[in-house]
């Protein structure tokens, strides 16, 4: 694996950007390449070279969003809170999968990703932030997190969410921004 390290970082780069320009950070694409170029490689092995170019990739897209001013840095932060745990856990356990069992899941997260985009609801054209809760909607949108928002059903499921998404995403290498169906 270290005699492909250029190719990899090059791969990665291009997976990168594109990745960073749909939102989804490259890694559900990374992370079959790599599956298939390395099938002797556990799971963690690919997961954190995947992690890895995810991790730059919202780094990149934060830096941008925080130029155009468009993040709610107090929503962002509680939601950290709840999904840094869940990727820890994730990345912790994806050294107990064995690689025949990590492909299929992977394999079925794909598939049910791919599906529910296929089929969700088209209609007029949607903006970032059309869907998301008041209490989550950016400062374009002219709302921020507040103390009552804190308190709401739907923030504290926000917040179940984003433990999920980490675990699951971590686990999978694939970043959670794969997960934002609109």
């Amino acid at each position: 694996m270290a005699d492909d390290m250029l190719w990899l970082m090059v791969l990665s780069l291009f997976i990168g950007a594109y990745g960073t320009l749909i939102g989804a950070g490259g890694g559900f694409i990374l992370v079959p390449l790599l599956l298939w170029a390395y099938p002797e490689q556990p799971p963690e092995v690919i997961t954190s070279i995947s992690l890895a170019v995810v991790s730059v990739n919202a780094l990149s897209g934060m830096l941008a969003y925080s130029r155009l001013k468009r993040i709610d840095y107090r929503a962002g932060l509680f939601l950290a809170c709840a999904s840094i745990p869940g990727a820890m856990l994730g990345a912790g356990s994806t050294a107990l999968l064995p690689r025949p069992a990590f492909d299929i899941m992977f394999g079925v997260v794909l598939i049910i990703s791919a599906f529910v985009l296929f089929f969700r609801p088209t209609g007029r054209s949607r903006s970032s932030d059309d869907h998301a809760p008041p209490a989550l909607a950016g400062p374009a949108q002219g709302s921020r997190l507040n103390d009552h928002d804190l308190s709401s059903r739907r923030f504290r499921a926000a917040i179940a969410v984003s433990f999920l998404i980490g675990w699951v995403s971590s686990m999978l290498g694939i970043g959670g921004g794969s997960f934002r169906f609109r």
